[in-house]
């Protein structure tokens, strides 16, 4: 799948070109960039929530500068801002978010250094106790690969933590190799090669809008910075031919991968466009399709004729569970189970994304809390953002960092991560019925991490978001016990 983000980006790339050779061809493509830089006029910065694939997903831009073209246009620089950095800028940094990439990769080496150490202490006793040669033993000294965040024992641990630090040092290397203004430019300088294969064609009404298409063929002749790995052949872009957006556009051409080439066809209908209320003149679709065909292997097709088996199977076995087990799976998985059919069926990739909500020029504590209610916090693959204030609440443990945490909330189903640095290392853990919960927590002293580094995170499906983040307090007084867990209520939940 590498490829076809990178296939996607060539895509973005050919939907606002600057220039052609024909004047009134050259009128339509300066009139399609003015429509897309019209809005950035009127605000600095815009936040998207976005569902694709029942996953809702975050993203805040942030206008950084300007370029003018040759045409004397001017098109708007904008980065997209990561929730990390705006978490710094509305809270303020930490030791964590100010330390440079070679303090990161130097603590993640000591902490190496000193679980390795305690790691001989740790077999020491295991042995000492006689539960080195166990079956349990052998479960706490060895994590499975697949799932690094189940260590229990020290020198796992702390190469665990120690990814973590080291990802979090290449992440500030790439951000601060951004370079938004030279990739704009090298667009225009791209868009410039292209024009002289592109002329106007007559293409008929889409939805009851007039419309006309923009036809480029030959492309394999634009010498282009795209990709490497995908070169267009032709592409077919309609136009509303009123308001001057895209409606539909088509490239076909060659992908190479592992040394061979395939054709394949890139497809996306942009639909439901709205005028955005505060948004100045943004005029934007919120509902798009991909799709994506020819992009797989004849070995991903092979494995498609095992998954077609697999998932009749899988359907049968759905048909003879309870309606609200069904309900449940289809609510989780539906699009992702739909996209695998079309594919296994030979129907290629189709994605659709929809606007779940835009703002513009909002402050960081309104972007923080939408990133709060998606899917990731705007991270596809965790649960949330770590929100200081009303959204974080303190839990009393003792010394070994036992205690129970407790929440109010909605009559609804709850998990738990626990969580370091914003990366999960234990979970997720549940359900718990709310809409009081309670879940004892067993010694946190065995994630071999400082309690101050340590947050457990308290979230609900359907669709996921965060509902609190509790900080860890070491206060033996108040730390209550799992005795203490069974006088939540009728209806709370205790976990070990």
């Amino acid at each position: 799948m590498h490829a076809i983000f990178k296939i996607s980006s060539f895509v973005l790339i050919l939907i606002f070109p600057v220039a052609a050779t024909a004047q009134s061809v050259q009128d339509d493509f300066d009139r399609i960039q003015q429509t897309e830089n019209a809005a950035w006029t009127d605000f600095d910065n815009m936040v998207l929530q976005t569902e694709t694939m029942g996953m809702t997903t975050f993203e805040y831009l942030e206008k950084t500068s300007s370029l003018t073209l040759d045409n004397g246009d001017t098109v708007y620089i904008t980065r997209s801002v990561p929730v990390d950095e705006l978490q710094e800028r509305h809270f303020g940094g930490n030791e964590f978010s100010n330390a440079s990439p070679e303090q990161l990769r130097e603590a993640a080496t000591k902490i190496q250094e000193q679980m390795n150490r305690a790691q001989g202490e740790f077999d020491r006793e295991m042995a000492n106790s006689g539960a080195g040669g166990t079956v349990i033993g052998g479960m706490i000294s060895n994590p499975p690969q697949d799932e690094p965040w189940l260590a229990t024992n020290p020198k796992s641990m702390g190469n665990l933590y120690a990814m973590f630090l080291r990802g979090a040092a290449d992440a500030k290397e790439a951000r601060a190799a951004e370079d938004p203004a030279g990739d704009a430019r090298r667009r225009a300088e791209d868009m410039q090669q292209l024009v002289s294969f592109t002329r106007r064609v007559a293409t008929d009404p889409i939805d009851g809008r007039a419309t006309f298409g923009l036809f480029a063929e030959n492309l394999e002749a634009a010498q282009t910075s795209a990709s490497e790995d995908f070169i267009p052949r032709q592409m077919t872009m309609v136009v509303d031919a009123e308001r001057y957006v895209p409606l539909r556009m088509k490239i076909e051409g060659r992908m190479i991968a592992d040394g061979q080439s395939r054709e394949v066809s890139i497809e996306r209908d942009d639909m439901d466009y709205r005028n955005v209320p505060g948004c100045g003149d943004l005029y934007r679709p919120h509902r798009s399709i991909m799709r994506l065909g020819g992009v797989m292997t004849p070995e991903e097709q092979a494995q498609m004729a095992e998954a077609q088996v697999q998932m009749a199977e899988f359907e049968k076995e759905m048909a003879q569970m309870p309606e609200s087990q069904r309900a449940m799976i289809m609510r989780q998985m539906g699009p992702q189970m739909e996209m695998m059919k079309k594919m296994v069926s030979g129907g290629g990739i189709e994605i659709e994304s929809k606007i779940v909500d835009i703002k513009c020029d909002v402050d960081t504590e309104t972007a923080l809390n939408m990133a709060m209610s998606t899917v990731g916090g705007g991270m596809l693959g965790g649960t949330g953002v770590m929100m200081p204030g009303s959204n974080t609440q303190p839990y009393y443990v003792d010394e070994k960092g036992i205690g129970v945490i407790r929440h109010e909330g909605e009559a609804s189903e709850y998990f738990l991560n626990v969580k370091a640095a914003g990366d999960v290392l234990a979970g997720p853990m549940g359900p718990y019925k709310g809409p009081n919960v309670g879940i004892f927590i067993g010694s946190l002293s065995m994630m071999g991490l400082p309690f101050d580094q340590i947050e457990l995170e308290l979230y609900q499906e359907n669709p996921q978001r965060t509902s609190v983040l509790f900080k860890p307090e070491v206060n033996a007084d108040r730390a209550e016990s799992k005795a203490d867990c069974g006088d939540v209520s009728a209806i709370g939940e205790c976990s070990n």
